[in-house]
């Protein structure tokens, strides 16, 4: 059962398969890493293990927007999604964030239960009705003016436990608030 009655499901997580491939090397990929991370930042914030539910579609399970999957989008109480090219370039994802929209829409609800990630600088084809959202940026431009993403290959900066942290602080914020008004936000 999720934080807020109502929900199975606190946090639905969007990304592109892309996204969490690993190099060769390393065991896990960058949305493995982050959402391992989130959790025990979420349950270190929250005092408790798992008090948190999260729900993401894992690599394999299906290749399309199945109704489970449909049902799992709808049935959390906020959207997380990881922006990079690779969320802008799949269809899959843009699935994955209409239906959570319809879902806003059809509550009445307002776009502050999603929340954005932008794991690369990727500004120009942001989606035009999450313009008003800052997102939590996980890159940054090194000496050489190149756009590189806060832990990649594997996270060793201090600076991308600290993203993470912000992330967890959000989120539990905003629960923590719609626990005690569940008509709010």
């Amino acid at each position: 059962m999720a934080l807020v009655p109502g929900y199975t499901y606190d946090i639905f997580i969007s990304y592109a398969w892309v996204d969490n491939n690993p190099p060769p090397g390393i065991d896990l990929g960058w949305v493995d890493h982050f959402v391992d991370t989130l959790e025990i930042v979420l349950a270190q914030q929250t005092g408790r293990t798992g008090s948190i539910k999260i729900s993401m579609d894992k690599r394999g399970e299906s290749p399309r927007l199945t109704s489970k999957l449909i049902k799992k989008v709808q049935s959390s109480d906020f959207f997380l999604m990881i922006w990079s090219p690779g969320y802008s370039e799949s269809d899959f994802c843009q699935k994955e964030l209409n239906c959570f929209l319809e879902k806003l829409e059809t509550k009445d609800q307002n776009l502050e239960r999603i929340f954005v990630v932008e794991k690369t600088s990727h500004e120009e084809l942001f989606p035009e009705i999450l313009t008003e959202h800052i997102p939590i940026e996980f890159w940054y431009t090194d000496h050489n003016d190149r756009v590189r993403t806060w832990g990649w290959p594997k996270p060793e900066e201090r600076e991308y436990y600290y993203k993470v942290e912000d992330v967890a602080y959000e989120v539990t914020s905003l629960l923590k608030q719609l626990k005690e008004n569940p008509n709010g936000a």
